[in-house]
């Protein structure tokens, strides 16, 4: 894997973390009719728990559309330690030695963000062709 595929796994298991329990399963779903082409819409007598009850490919996305509301719009991945934030990241510099090191800042001087991915919900979820659906 390389660190973009790290940063996406990363993403998709923080959103995750507090989503509505219908969530995964209606991505995968949705994923895989997109895929592989429709897959028949089931009633209730097919699937009596509409927990997992596949409803159709666009009343799929417009279900993921209102799911998605309660989620952050992006999220921002460090590539190096793989931490995931809902607020874009910042660089900081030591104001008493305007990063070059010293005592107060423990001879840090300066933290820069070499790489970081800013990544929307919907394409950490679902992928970039979902996302196009669902955004």
């Amino acid at each position: 894997m390389n660190a973009y595929d790290d940063a996406l796994d990363a993403a998709r298991a923080y959103l995750l973390e507090g989503a509505p329990g219908r969530l995964p399963a209606l991505i995968s779903q949705a994923v895989w009719d997109l895929h592989n082409g429709p897959s028949p819409v089931e009633t209730e007598e097919d699937d009596p728990n509409p927990e997992t009850r596949w409803p159709g490919f666009s009343a799929a996305c417009d279900e993921l559309r209102e799911l998605l509301d309660d989620l952050p719009g992006s999220v921002y991945v460090d590539a190096d330690s793989g931490c995931v934030t809902e607020s874009r990241p910042e660089c900081w510099a030591c104001p008493e030695c305007d990063g070059d090191g010293c005592n107060d800042c423990n001879h840090v001087g300066s933290f820069e963000l070499e790489t970081y991915y800013e990544l929307t919900s919907a394409r950490a979820l679902g992928g970039a062709e979902l996302a196009a659906y669902i955004s």
